[in-house]
């Protein structure tokens, strides 16, 4: 928001995705981290900060460090849910072996007299 806040107004436009006001420039920014249309905001930024020959290529950067570790950080935490999810229904799985060989031991017990 400090970088681009109020700076999306175009004469031609206003862009739904924008940094004016939190809310929305949190819903920008998970909409770059899952990289539905990032490069879009990239060249509205960039136009917004002076164009290519006016210095807005540098902001550039911002966008590419922002895709580039946010889909890491957001791959890496669904990646960890669903082998903890795994982890979990093996410890499960392996728990009801052994209450069924237990079962089965109790009832092979009670069978022989």
């Amino acid at each position: 928001m400090q970088l681009f806040g109020g700076k999306f107004n175009f004469p031609t436009m206003h862009p739904y995705t924008h940094f004016d006001t939190f809310p929305v420039a949190l819903i920008t920014v998970f909409q770059i981290l899952t990289g539905e249309d990032w490069n879009e905001v990239m060249y509205l930024a960039i136009e917004a900060q002076g164009g290519i020959y006016g210095g807005g290529m540098v902001y550039c950067i911002y966008f590419i460090v922002l895709v580039l570790f946010g889909n890491y950080t957001l791959l890496n935490v669904f990646l960890a849910i669903a082998v903890d999810n795994l982890a979990n229904a093996q410890e499960l799985t392996a728990a009801e072996e052994a209450d069924e060989k237990a079962n089965e031991m109790d009832d092979s017990e009670e069978e022989e007299p």
